[in-house]
């Protein structure tokens, strides 16, 4: 048999890096950062406990690793579904339903974004600290403030102090995100809230 070539080498890295990340995800989610061992990541990875220290050489550099990939996730999405050519109410519609949605079909990603906060310490060390998690909360806030008052200024949205108003809509969101996730239904049944959400949610804004 040949020897794999680097190409064939990468993407099976790519891959085995890919499998710990997800394993790392839904346990992170279900049990958060100290309930979390490796050798369970391992176990629901389907990979020998030494590759996942092979590939990341202790629980905090998986777990930062992690961290990062939710933040690029989220902030990839967010710094460009408000601002593009479509008409401003259904960017709104849009980036509510993504989010609605995202808590029915990746319920493990709300469920570590709200837990990521109170970790960031722990994975981090105290040098850094929370700071990218606020940096990033921080950046999130000021784009959604700015869609809003951009939306105010064309006379779409309700007037008021725009980081009040985004404060108000995105905890709305993130209740009814909160609501899809605990709620014991199949994803189908949990898809036919999305109308009464999408329209409530947006409506806080809406002039």
């Amino acid at each position: 048999m040949a020897p794999r070539t680097s190409e064939q080498n990468r993407e099976i890295r790519e891959q085995r890096m890919a499998q710990i990340l997800q394993a790392t995800l839904e346990l992170y989610g279900a049990k958060g950062y100290e309930g979390t061992e490796i050798g369970e990541i391992a176990e629901a990875a389907g990979l020998a406990r030494g590759l996942v220290y092979y590939y990341f050489k202790d629980k905090q550099t998986l777990f930062r690793r992690l961290f990062e990939h939710l933040i690029h996730h989220a902030r990839g999405y967010s710094e460009t579904a408000l601002f593009t050519e479509q008409p401003r109410l259904e960017r709104l519609r849009g980036f509510t339903e993504f989010f609605a949605r995202s808590a029915i079909d990746n319920p493990h990603y709300f469920l570590c974004y709200a837990r990521m906060h109170h970790d960031f310490v722990a994975v981090g060390g105290p040098r850094e600290g929370d700071a990218p998690f606020a940096d990033f909360e921080n950046r999130f806030e000021k784009a959604l403030a700015q869609f809003i008052a951009e939306g105010t200024s064309a006379g779409i949205f309700r007037q008021g102090p725009p980081e009040l108003l985004a404060s108000i809509y995105w905890h709305a969101v993130i209740g009814a995100m909160s609501f899809l996730v605990k709620l014991q239904a199949s994803p189908e049944a949990k898809r036919q809230h999305l109308p009464v959400i999408i329209e409530r949610c947006t409506s806080l804004l809406i002039a």
